[in-house]
């Protein structure tokens, strides 16, 4: 297995994407409108690890109570020449909720 990619549920693909670029530096490699306009599906990276996002209303089904905030926790880890405290104080400064 070369690796895994979580496909997370929320309530706002776009809103969830821009969060992830904005606060924790990801970059968006790949998205896909639903009829109306609406991002139905967001493919996100930064370095090796990649995400993806769909909406909790996906006609392919859903996971009930999996989406932004709610009941999914996402841990990154940081590579040799990043800084933890660094990467902590911009997501808090940018809105992350800071729990523990």
């Amino acid at each position: 297995m070369k690796s895994v990619i979580p496909s997370l549920r929320v309530a706002d693909v776009a809103a969830s994407t821009r969060f992830y670029e904005d606060v924790l530096g990801f970059a968006t490699v790949f998205t896909l409108p639903g009829e109306d306009g609406t991002l139905m599906h967001a493919s996100i990276q930064r370095g090796a690890v990649q995400i993806m996002f769909g909406p909790l209303s996906a006609p392919w089904g859903s996971i009930d109570g999996v989406g932004l905030g709610k009941g999914v926790v996402v841990y990154l880890g940081v590579g040799d020449d990043e800084d933890i405290d660094d990467l902590f104080a911009h997501a808090r400064d940018r809105g992350a909720k800071v729990v523990g």
